[in-house]
């Protein structure tokens, strides 16, 4: 089988994709002494990326006032990475699935492979900025209708067993 394409076709995909950095294997192809100023202490995926991109998953779904169950279905992933990542606990998402969830929730993809930890940054201000966020933007406001009824289903469900 050979494909036909003309030059025109694949020139129009590349331009699509113009701001994307392609690599393969590890994130950051680098080597440490080929990265400018690294700092001491570089803020990466593990220790710091999880929990701001988890709270501005959640808190874009809630700005475009979806349940975790349509995102997940809007965004074509699986319910449960979901609920791990916007607890926090999702140390690397899948890359597919990061995009997916920018294309969902209207978010710059690039951006959100660093603040998901796929991409590395040396770029303490944007750590710091991100660590930030995360912490101003913990709820401390009442439990919400919906968020109440979800509890208390929860709790009667575990005490059941």
């Amino acid at each position: 089988m050979r494909l036909n394409l003309q030059r025109e076709w694949y020139e129009g995909e590349a331009k699509k994709e113009e701001q994307l950095e392609v690599t393969a294997g590890f994130r950051d192809m680098r080597f440490p002494d080929e990265v400018e100023e690294v700092p001491e202490k570089i803020m990466t995926s593990s220790n710091v990326s999880a929990i701001p991109f988890g709270r501005l998953i959640s808190l874009q779904r809630r700005q475009h006032r979806l349940s975790m169950e349509q995102l997940a279905e809007k965004a074509d992933v699986d319910l449960g990475e979901l609920v791990t990542i916007e607890a926090g606990q999702c140390s690397t998402p899948q890359a597919r699935t990061v995009y997916a969830l920018a294309q969902a929730l209207n978010l710059p993809s690039d951006k959100l492979y660093v603040v998901s930890g796929l991409k590395f940054s040396t770029d303490q201000a944007f750590n710091k900025q991100a660590v930030r966020f995360a912490a101003r933007s913990e709820a401390v406001d009442k439990l919400s209708k919906e968020e109440q009824q979800a509890l208390q289903e929860f709790v009667k469900y575990l005490s059941e067993k």
